[in-house]
């Protein structure tokens, strides 16, 4: 069983709804590509608990509206990015960057939408 993916178009029913997922999604971005940079900086083993380890708590303290859940996305997000990287025999200058807005959600997740707060 595969993951299914999609992309959506957003709908706000105000423009208050709009800062706060634009925001959010803002938020992860930047989370992801200080985690990135942490792992390319520090070199430690590929692996949920080392990465987890130098990468929790610099992402939760640089961020306001990213649940702690949304955190543990981001490491993950970042481990499997190496991991690819890695397994395509691809060489490394810089540290890789996320450029646009995106998030994986699962149900954790959710808690955040409300019937009239996105669509």
């Amino acid at each position: 069983m595969g993951e299914i993916t999609y992309n959506i178009k957003l709908q706000f029913p105000n423009s208050q709804e709009k800062d706060f997922w634009l925001n959010l999604l803002k938020e992860e971005r930047n989370s992801f590509n200080l985690a990135s940079e942490i792992v390319f900086n520090k070199h430690p083993k590929i692996s949920l608990k080392e990465v987890y380890d130098i990468c929790y708590y610099p992402i939760r303290n640089s961020t306001n509206l990213l649940p702690a859940q949304g955190a543990n996305k981001v490491i993950k997000e970042v481990i499997g990015c190496y991991r690819s990287i890695k397994s395509n025999k691809h060489n490394l200058k810089d540290a890789p960057k996320k450029e646009q807005l995106s998030i994986r959600l699962d149900k954790r997740l959710y808690s955040n939408f409300s019937k009239t707060s996105i669509k």
